[in-house]
């Protein structure tokens, strides 16, 4: 570990150079803390990386927007998988523990009554808890994140803290593993349901489909195995893929984003500070805990045509933020 006084010597090489980056308050006091944690750390790549973003972010001779690096300071700061689903213990035992089944059906169930198979009833928030986590099989263990993704311990980013007060062993009752997989049912139901946060990805079933084999008869019993395990991989896949905002961060962005459309003059690098925000938060949501729903921005739904570096883009973008304006105008006489 780096001695504090080369923390601080960088800390106060840095913090100047963070404060002109065209980003809010509270997103500068996040990269400075980044900063802080990745010397503490002593991860000189990521610091390396880092420092190369701010530097070249905070150069006032800057004439491509791009090259303030908005949207990686913006998922460097609130998008870390390292805290992944943090407030959500039941989904990080999920994410991390040997799990030894999962919900499957034969590909025959589905074929002869599609609307009495486990898919079906996946796809229908009112079936879904009625889907059972199935009997442990003693002779197969399914690998946890870590073992799925491996390269997530080598970098500070994808490190997962321990959780505490809870086991991780997957036989700790029965009714615990049902309650972590409604849950996972539901999570993957309202990404599923939701085409703006997936364009255009389009997310599997979460029941993993046993084949037949060409004479109609049972596929090998190691198949069948791979086949669970690798569903599972693949639902972690999706999560860890597709982490939500703490709520308290989306709010702070959505209403950071209010303010901007609120400035009565906007220059070209305020356009375009607004448009990376407003990306961001059009794939971004909040998990909502006890309804189990992924809560998406408002911004999601304002259509723009083009990219950011479409002149398209800020056209369309500049009439949406007049009609934001005025909405916020009439709202203000009237009360």
């Amino acid at each position: 570990m780096r001695q504090p006084n080369y923390v601080s010597h960088y800390l106060r090489l840095l913090k100047p150079q963070i404060q002109k980056i065209p980003i809010d308050k509270h997103t500068q006091v996040l990269l400075t803390n980044l900063v802080r944690k990745r010397l503490q750390r002593d991860q000189i790549p990521q610091f390396s990386k880092l420092r190369n973003i701010i530097t070249e972010s905070s150069t006032h001779e800057n004439t491509n927007p791009s090259t303030y690096h908005i949207p990686e300071i913006l998922n460097l700061c609130y998008k870390q998988p390292g805290g992944l689903y943090a407030d959500d213990r039941d989904i990080q035992w999920f994410l991390r523990t040997n799990l030894k089944a999962w919900p499957h059906e034969s590909q025959k169930v589905f074929l002869e009554n599609e609307k009495d198979s486990l898919d079906f009833k996946s796809k229908n928030i009112r079936t879904l808890p009625h889907i059972k986590f199935p009997n442990i099989d003693e002779d197969r263990v399914i690998p946890s994140l870590l073992d799925s993704f491996p390269e997530l311990t080598q970098t500070d980013e994808c490190q997962i803290e321990p959780l505490t007060n809870i086991s991780l062993d997957s036989n700790l009752n029965i009714e615990y593993p049902q309650k972590v997989l409604t849950k996972i049912l539901k999570l993957i139901h309202a990404l599923r349901s939701n085409s703006i946060l997936t364009h255009p990805r389009k997310i599997m079933s979460p029941i993993a489909m046993i084949p037949l084999s060409p004479l109609g008869e049972p596929v090998p019993l190691i198949r069948h195995k791979n086949i669970i395990r690798d569903k599972i991989r693949y639902i972690r896949e999706v999560l860890y893929s597709m982490p939500p905002l703490n709520k308290s961060d989306f709010i702070h962005l959505e209403s950071t984003l209010d303010r901007m459309h609120g400035k009565k003059v906007k220059t070209e690098l305020d356009l375009q500070v607004m448009a990376h925000y407003e990306q961001f938060l059009k794939k971004s949501y909040y998990l909502d805990v006890e309804k189990t729903t992924c809560e998406v921005s408002k911004y999601a739904f304002i259509r723009t045509e083009g990219t950011v570096d479409d002149e398209r883009y800020f056209t369309t973008m500049k009439k949406n933020v007049l009609e934001l304006d005025k909405a916020g105008s009439k709202k203000k006489k009237k009360k």
